[in-house]
């Protein structure tokens, strides 16, 4: 079975499919590099958060906050999360997304008069500073709100909020938010000695009424609250009696609730320390998972789930000095955020710890970059490459196609050499190729002409001694020969004669050769030249009879008429040669197309096997096996 041989463009192009591993390649080696820098980041974050646990341990005025930060503190002190800018108080939540929220539940019940059920009284607290003032709000789930009557000089019959604080030189007050309408309000200051409550117009907000309860968002300016603050929400369901129901907040359970819990406001310093680590994002949490200060990032949202890690993602332990720092990888769409943790350690006692948490946005931004530049590099590349390759190909092709067609035209189907290919300049292969060419056709055409005019030399130079031995043997027969001597000269006699026939057939193949190019062409009418020599064959083969049919007449021809005569005496008596006196040699003339058809019909012995093709090549007969036909030498029909 013969495989499939690719032409030469196919080969040619084969190269150019080869550029298609380089933007294969590339993509590999960008997922390698790509993982690389991941690596990296992940070892620089660590060493990062290592590096800010040891500042803020060393730094005097970072060191007192930590030294605050212990085990023994509890869940009625309150923690404030730094922000860049000021809250836009209006009661809505939409600023507020971003705070981990403090929950309020039956644990944090100050005072119980009634039964309590979970839709009775729960709430929500946030807290954000920056460093002019303090923001709180809260989500209060409330089955029931009464409001204060307007008439009503009292505060506390209805659903209200109480803030307990010191203030910076340590003094205590007390506050209470209170309103007989969903609208903006503001605080009454309440004095410890049953004074008549007074407005405190430093704290103002809004109060805005749910479908679950109501929200209040407050503005408290910083330099009114010290190191203790707390929240009370008081629960008034019955709108007749207003008893206080419920009193829940921040104040410990265990104690006095008007002693105020610690509240952890961190420094501006502190945020701008940790905000200087920009693109990191760095979370100072307490030993109990709870946010104390956070750097602040502009157009970045800051993610609080440090305490529960209900994101999906891989965890896996990159290692630390000592202890294990956890790498939460975070899956956001096709983004990946790290998360670092790294303990703060204060006289030998773990006070806090050091979350980091960075995308790999840049990374993944640079390796879209390069990827998008390496396929437009390689797109160009291959489409430049594909276009060279081809027009190589086709320019190659074409080259060889000219010469294909210049040696078929050199060179004709009977194996003459009629012209020289042209020359070329060109110096690579297919230009030596064409001149080899071009000096191998030029060899051949003239050993050609050499065997071409060969016999009609051999002729000329022959008919002499062939002269000298017939005019010898005419004069051998003068003499009286015995009977012997006789048969050898008779036999000469035949020889002689059989080479002058040889030389007559020769010359007359030159002959016919040089009219080829020396006679006059003409019109004529190839009806009568073929009338004219049928009539001449009834009259010189009487033997054999003749049938000619002409389709059309006239039939006009451009060329040597004499010729188109010899051809037809040449066909003729070689079909007469090889018929049957009993069947007639039928001649036709027939209009096919364009062209006229003469046909020479004859019923005779068949060709042997594979002559068909060799009938009318030169010194090719079927008579050579022939005893009486020894002269005959395959030139006629040529």
């Amino acid at each position: 079975m013969t495989g499939i041989r690719p032409g030469l463009r196919s080969q040619i192009l084969l190269p150019t499919v080869l550029l298609l591993l380089l933007p294969i390649l590339g993509l590999v080696w960008i997922n390698n590099w790509t993982t690389a820098l991941e690596q990296s980041q992940q070892v620089n974050m660590r060493t990062s958060a290592q590096a800010i646990a040891r500042v803020l341990v060393r730094n005097n005025e970072f060191s007192k906050l930590l030294s605050v930060l212990t085990n023994s503190m509890t869940d009625g002190d309150l923690y404030s999360q730094s922000i860049r800018n000021n809250v836009f108080v209006d009661g809505k939540n939409d600023e507020w997304i971003s705070i981990e929220p403090r929950n309020f539940d039956k644990s944090d019940l100050v005072e119980i008069n009634y039964p309590y059920t979970s839709d009775s009284l729960t709430f929500k607290l946030s807290l954000s500073s920056t460093n002019e003032f303090l923001f709180a709000f809260f989500e209060v789930t409330d089955d029931r709100t009464v409001y204060r009557e307007i008439n009503d000089p009292d505060i506390h019959r209805n659903d209200h909020i109480q803030i307990s604080l010191t203030d910076p030189d340590n003094d205590s007050h007390r506050y209470t938010i209170s309103t007989h309408q969903p609208a903006e309000v503001t605080a009454f200051s309440v004095s410890n000695y049953g004074h008549e409550p007074r407005l405190e117009p430093r704290i103002h907000g809004v109060w805005v009424a749910t479908s679950a309860g109501y929200n209040v968002e407050l503005q408290i300016p910083l330099d009114m609250v010290g190191r203790k603050l707390s929240f009370i929400v008081a629960d008034v369901d019955d709108r007749d009696q207003r008893e206080v129901k419920f009193l829940m907040g921040s104040a410990d359970t265990s104690s006095d609730a008007s002693e105020p819990g610690d509240i952890i406001i961190p420094s501006s310093a502190l945020v701008e320390f940790l905000s200087s680590f920009y693109p990191l994002q760095v979370t100072l949490i307490d030993t109990l998972e709870r946010v104390v200060a956070h750097s602040v990032v502009e157009h970045s949202v800051v993610e609080h789930s440090v305490v529960e890690h209900s994101v999906d993602g891989d965890v896996v332990n990159i290692g630390a000095e000592n202890k294990s720092s956890l790498l939460d990888v975070l899956r956001t769409h096709d983004q990946k955020i790290l998360q670092v943790r790294s303990p703060i350690e204060l006289s030998g006692e773990q006070v806090g710890t050091i979350v980091i948490r960075q995308s790999n946005a840049s990374i993944l931004a640079i390796r879209n970059q390069t990827i998008t530049g390496l396929v437009q590099i390689s797109f160009f590349i291959t489409i430049v490459s594909l276009l060279a390759w081809f027009a190589l190909a086709t320019r190659i092709t074409t080259r060889l196609r000219r010469l294909r067609l210049a040696l078929e035209t050199a060179v004709d189907k009977q194996g003459r050499v009629n012209e020289s290919l042209p020359g070329t300049r060109s110096r690579d292969e297919i230009g030596d190729l064409s001149r080899s060419f071009s000096a191998i056709t030029d060899r051949l055409r003239q050993y050609n002409q050499y065997l071409e005019t060969m016999a009609s030399r051999l002729a000329h130079e022959l008919r002499t001694p062939i002269s000298v031995v017939r005019s010898s043997l005419e004069n051998l027969t003068l003499d009286n020969l015995d009977d012997g001597e006789a048969v050898y000269v008779e036999r000469a006699h035949e020889g002689i004669e059989r080479l002058t026939g040889i030389l007559n057939k020769m010359s007359e193949a030159s002959r016919l050769e040089q009219s080829l190019d020396e006679e006059e062409i003409e019109s004529f009418d190839l009806t009568g030249v073929v009338r004219g020599c049928v009539d001449g064959y009834q009259t010189a083969f009487e033997k054999n009879a003749f049938l000619l049919s002409i389709e059309a007449e006239p039939v006009m021809l451009t060329g040597i008429s004499e010729l188109m005569v010899q051809l037809l005496d040449k066909l003729v008596s070689n079909a007469v040669e090889f018929s049957s006196e009993v069947d007639p040699i039928k001649i036709r003339l027939t209009i096919e197309s364009d062209d006229a058809v003469l046909r020479i019909i004859n019923n005779g012995p068949q060709l042997p096997q594979g002559m068909s093709g060799q009938l009318l090549d030169s010194m090719v007969s079927v008579r050579a096996s022939q005893p009486g036909n020894k002269s005959h030498l395959g030139l006629g029909l040529y």
